[in-house]
């Protein structure tokens, strides 16, 4: 083990939704890859694994969502969205990139094909604020007895993750 590997500094970095947004998406390629060079399901850690990817998410677009308010030309009067629901969040954000009206016809094409992916993505996830565990505030099953394929799920969220990712680059420049 390499001195301070394992030493942390929360706080100091990083900084916001964005950076916070990269720790989860690199932890979902961390824990995805660990299982894939094991023997083991993923059935053991699977309720980690899938709400890393759906916090990611709801990271990422709130994130992409303040970019739009603090940036934007036409997102004045907007809020930042208060929810965890992933479908608003994603709704709201693609709503907010495209009153930008600053890609092309062949960018907004790519980016509304890469939000349908993403969109299929979240209909996976679970909608309940309490995602944290494995049932919802009423006692209802987070999950019920569906089976997931991450390996599936995986390239999803590595195009969610680009998108979320790059979208305020292509909008306002680095």
């Amino acid at each position: 083990m390499r001195r301070g590997q394992f030493e942390v500094r929360p706080g100091q970095y990083p900084q916001g939704f964005m950076g916070v947004f990269g720790q989860y998406a690199r932890a979902v390629d961390y824990l995805y890859r660990a299982i894939e060079q094991t023997s083991f399901s993923a059935d053991h850690c699977s309720y980690p694994l899938l709400y890393l990817m759906r916090h990611a998410l709801e990271v990422g677009l709130k994130a992409n969502i303040q970019c739009m308010i603090q940036e934007g030309q036409n997102a004045s009067g907007q809020q930042m969205a208060n929810t965890h629901d992933l479908s608003k969040l994603h709704r709201k954000f693609v709503a907010l990139v495209v009153e930008q009206g600053r890609m092309d016809d062949d960018t907004l094409a790519y980016f509304r094909a890469e939000c349908m992916c993403m969109e299929s993505l979240i209909r996976l996830m679970p909608s309940a604020s309490s995602f944290r565990y494995t049932e919802d505030q009423n006692g209802a099953k987070v999950f019920d007895a569906q089976v997931l394929d991450i390996a599936s799920m995986k390239p999803m969220f590595a195009r969610a993750h680009a998108i979320l990712s790059y979208t305020p680059v292509v909008l306002f420049g680095p």
